[in-house]
């Protein structure tokens, strides 16, 4: 053996090593950046089975992963459970998905296990004209069984989402300003919404572009303004304007006022618009919730 071929051999030893180190490194804290896609809705990205994807994140979906029937196909130890799980959008569509099992995937170096999830079907409900060019093309759906164990920071301003292991770092002890919130019959997130004339019963749903108010649900005596939006025959379009407060916080915002499903048994919706005036931390396992109002950073 030559001097050259010891060294390529060294070089080949040091850079398997490495690998084996690679794949064993988890971690128990990752800050991901988000990539909004052309709804702005907070996408990440995901492997699974080796494979890059890209996620929406839906805290409005119940289930851990929905991913396409055509890729599930490609992915080694997926097993279906026999279960199918029928579901409903706000405007009231229906439809029924078969539920599978997930090993395992990586965000970055925090692997996530045992992942209950379904077959993706376009259950997205879309108001007023599309803008040109716009096409749906969603790969993969997290939602918030995801994140069952874990404490989740959103901060749309500075365009990440952070999550910590609750369980392996005691994050939930940094945390003061967490304060209980309810869920709903299908385990949504509900936040209490305050104006000077009523209360109402919110979904925080990441996978809504806007905050939306059932018609038939909000009080008469708010706020309101008109609006140009293209809603479907005999929908008169209005914005829901009165100033309001969620945990303490104010937020206002232009809050579409539109008849929501009767199946749909919440008041409303608090969608980007919501996410974008506030970091928000969800501790998954505690049912607790922070809110701060959003800042940039500066490096």
């Amino acid at each position: 053996m030559n001097i050259w071929q010891f060294l390529s051999f060294s070089i080949l030893i040091t850079l398997f090593s490495t690998s084996i180190i690679a794949k064993q490194v988890e971690c128990s804290r990752v800050e991901i950046p988000i990539i909004f896609d052309e709804f702005g809705l907070p996408t990440i990205e995901v492997i699974i089975g080796g494979s890059t994807y890209r996620a929406l994140v839906d805290l409005g979906a119940e289930e851990g992963i929905y991913f396409p029937i055509s890729e599930i196909k490609k992915i080694s130890g997926v097993k279906y459970t026999g279960e199918t799980v029928n579901s409903v959008n706000i405007l009231g569509a229906t439809h029924s998905d078969r539920k599978f099992f997930l090993p395992a995937l990586k965000v970055q170096c925090m692997r996530f296990n045992n992942l209950t999830g379904l077959e993706l079907s376009p259950w997205a409900a879309s108001l007023g004209d599309a803008p040109e060019g716009v096409e749906e093309n969603q790969q993969v759906v997290l939602g918030r069984g995801f994140f069952y164990d874990k404490v989740v920071t959103f901060d749309y301003t500075n365009e990440t989402i952070t999550i910590d292991g609750y369980k392996s770092t005691g994050i939930a002890q940094n945390y003061t300003e967490f304060k209980p919130y309810v869920e709903s019959n299908e385990g949504d997130i509900v936040l209490q919404m305050d104006s000077s004339v009523d209360s109402y019963q919110m979904i925080l749903d990441t996978g809504a572009t806007s905050s939306m108010i059932s018609t038939n649900k909000v009080n008469t005596d708010e706020s309101f303004s008109d609006c140009n939006l293209n809603l479907g025959a005999d929908i008169q379009c209005k914005f829901f304007v009165s100033s309001v407060e969620i945990l303490g916080q104010n937020f206002s915002s232009d809050i579409l006022s539109y008849p929501l499903s009767p199946m749909f048994a919440m008041d409303g919706l608090l969608g980007g618009d919501f996410m974008d005036k506030f970091v928000v931390t969800i501790n998954f396992s505690e049912q607790s919730i922070s809110l701060l109002p959003s800042q940039v950073s500066v490096l």
